[in-house]
């Protein structure tokens, strides 16, 4: 009858058991430091109880205002014997997970880390949510300087008292006295004094060295004295004043005269009938050089049609195709004419005079 009831005893022990094997296993966040400092390097530890974790799986949230850094794995470390749901003493193992983590909040914001579940020990642990203040970094301790040990001083020693001569005893034998020297005998002869040693020579002293005469460098040739300057005039004040006008006056003069050519030039440029005049010059030396030839008509016809705007611009006749008739002269009408016979193709060449008399109108214009 033992033996039926053996599983059953066994089954309601590890059903008592359980809940206390659960209650021991947990998981907290600690600060290292004790405060989570804005701005800086912090340290937030993970603090498994009675369960080891499964480190390659474990990933903290992620909240904003928290830089996480690589984790630091702590091996187990026993803690102190705790109480457990039995009533009895069980020892209790730890598993710490230290993580670097930058705090990027302001001073005084409020950070939650949420509760998150991560296997250990082959089951799910919960780590419950935290909340932390962002606080001012503590200023570090100043280290205390170091302490010089005191050097101990020297003992100091006694004179050791004379040593009193050791009393005689009963056995000990009593030294002699002292013999005085014997008196000298009126008898006898009086003894002669001890010789006097002769006194040692002293040798002479050696006689001095004369000293040998150091050479005396030669003096340094002092630098020839740099030639005297020039005498200079003094410039009194009002011939600088005159001189410094006159320059301005020439500078001044080139200038003018400079830009009065350039406007001159200018100006002629600008003039259409000169530089109609020179086109004309220009058309009459071509019309002298041409030959005869069939291209020579055709190139005859166009130099007498650049001829007859040259002589539309230089007197002033703004028609596309200007009439014989509006011309001031006689001469140049008669040239016109003659022209337009070569260009409608009434005649074929020019008269003989024709380019000697364009050059006479021209130079009358």
């Amino acid at each position: 009858m033992t033996a039926h009831f053996k599983p059953a005893f066994a089954v309601a022990a590890l059903l008592l058991l359980a809940p206390a094997v659960a209650d021991a296993q947990s998981a907290r966040w600690e600060i290292a430091g004790g405060v989570l400092a804005a701005g800086t390097e912090n340290t937030l530890r993970l603090v498994f109880e009675d369960c080891e974790p499964d480190f390659r799986k474990l990933v903290p949230p992620k909240v904003a205002g928290l830089e996480w850094g690589k984790p630091r794995i702590i091996a187990a470390q026993p803690d102190m014997p705790s109480d457990n749901a039995s009533g009895g003493l069980a020892q209790v193992k730890t598993f710490r997970c230290e993580f670097s983590v930058r705090v990027d909040a302001p001073v005084g914001a409020v950070l939650t880390l949420p509760a998150f579940e991560t296997p250990a020990s082959g089951e799910t642990v919960i780590v419950p949510a935290v909340t932390f203040i962002v606080e001012i970094a503590k200023a570090p301790k100043p280290a205390p300087p170091p302490t010089t040990p005191a050097t101990p001083a020297p003992p100091a020693t006694k004179k050791a008292a004379p040593t009193p001569p050791p009393a005689p005893t009963k056995n000990s034998v009593a030294p002699p006295p002292a013999t005085p020297p014997p008196a000298p005998s009126p008898l006898s002869p009086p003894r002669p004094p001890p010789p006097t040693p002769a006194p040692a020579e002293i040798p002479p002293p050696p006689a001095p060295t004369p000293p040998t005469p150091t050479p005396t460098p030669p003096a340094p040739t002092p630098p020839p004295a740099p030639p005297p300057p020039a005498p200079t005039t003094a410039v009194p004040p009002a011939a600088n004043h005159t001189q410094t006008l006159l320059m301005a006056g020439s500078v001044l003069a080139f200038f003018g005269v400079l830009t009065f050519a350039l406007f001159r030039f200018a100006a002629h440029l600008r003039n259409p009938r000169r530089a109609a005049k020179r086109r004309l010059r220009e058309t009459l030396r071509k019309l002298k050089t041409l030959g005869n030839s069939a291209a020579s008509d055709a190139r005859l016809r166009m130099l007498l049609r650049e001829w007859q705007c040259a002589v539309a611009a230089a007197h002033g006749l703004d028609a596309a195709a200007p009439d014989a008739r509006k011309l001031p002269d006689v001469r140049w009408y008669s040239l016109w004419r003659e022209a337009e016979n070569i260009l409608s193709r009434r005649a074929t060449t020019l008269g003989a005079d024709w380019i000697s008399k364009a050059r006479e109108a021209l130079s009358k214009l």
